[in-house]
This record gives structure tokens, C-alpha cells and sequence, in this order.
């Protein structure tokens, strides 16, 4: 009789904290809402309390960019906001980010 009300109340305690954590995160689920094709790296565009993020990711390196809603048209307007130009720069920041990581590695390891 002991172990059957342990494991309700064990049940109990398992559902309240999936229950307070569903809640805290609650409105704040990132969701990805398009990609934008590219040959060098992979541009994803995620949704979440308002703001875009726009994430670059190459390799094993990735860098992220915050907007708010308000600031842009929506994804054709981050589209054209992420132009040659603009990849360009985050390519060289990439290149900058190997380079860090391969002296940090070298000195360090």
C-alpha cells in the first residue's frame, strides 16, 4: 500500500513539473519559418517572442542575428535584407572564426 501512494504521489510531482515548465516556456517556442537557399551556408529563419533570428551555419560554426518584427517586412524583407553583400561578410567572419579556433587549439591543446 506504502509503494502504490510513493509512485502516485512520484506521478503526481512528474505531471505538476512538466505542468510549471510547459507553462514558464509557454509562448516562447522558437519555430522556424523559412530557409533561405544558399550554396556556402545554410540560412535559417526562426520566430520567436517577437523578433526573428537569422542563423548562418557553416561547418561546425554558426552566428545569429536578432530582429525585431517590427523592423523588417516579414521574410521577404529579411530576404532582401541578406543579400550577396551581406553573406559575403558573414563568409569573412567565418574565415575569422576558423582561424581563432585553429590558434586557440594549437596553443592550447
Amino acid at each position: 500500500m506504502k509503494n502504490k501512494i510513493n509512485e502516485e504521489k512520484n506521478i503526481v510531482y512528474i505531471l505538476l513539473n512538466h505542468l510549471f515548465l510547459f507553462r514558464k516556456t509557454e509562448g516562447r517556442n522558437m519555430r522556424v519559418i523559412a530557409n533561405i537557399p544558399h550554396t556556402k551556408v545554410s540560412i535559417t529563419i526562426f520566430s520567436m517572442n517577437d523578433k526573428y533570428q537569422i542563423k548562418f551555419e557553416a561547418g561546425l560554426m554558426e552566428q545569429i542575428f536578432k530582429i525585431a518584427h517590427t523592423e523588417v517586412n516579414g521574410i521577404e524583407g529579411i530576404t532582401k535584407m541578406v543579400d550577396e553583400a551581406f553573406i559575403e561578410k558573414i563568409m569573412t567572419r567565418f574565415n575569422e572564426m576558423y582561424l581563432q579556433l585553429k590558434e586557440a587549439k594549437s596553443t592550447n591543446l
